[in-house]
């Protein structure tokens, strides 16, 4: 029923997807909105450049990378549970 929504490690994982990758200009999500709270981009230097609390009322289905300078970044999500899964993913030119 509505009380086993948890949501495992292996299981955002297999539901979370980023592309393209590289990305150029936006950079598509896939995720379990049931079951995340928070989505973040940081550079690999751990400077966090977006930052959006989310939910099924205010999900988030791309995010502009188009001024990001060329690199790796790291697309973080955090589960209603605390849990941090992060993906790695290219800016390109």
């Amino acid at each position: 029923g509505m009380d086993d929504m948890t949501t495992s490690l292996p299981v955002l994982s297999q539901t979370f997807r980023i592309f393209p990758n590289p990305a150029q200009n936006w950079l598509q999500l896939e995720i379990p909105y049931n079951a995340i709270s928070n989505v973040r981009v940081y550079s690999i230097t751990g400077e966090e450049l977006f930052s959006r609390k989310v939910d099924l009322k205010d999900s988030l289905d791309r995010i502009n990378v188009q001024h990001f300078k060329v690199g790796v970044y790291f697309l973080e999500i955090q589960s209603k549970e605390g849990m941090i899964f992060r993906e790695k993913f290219i800016k390109a030119k």
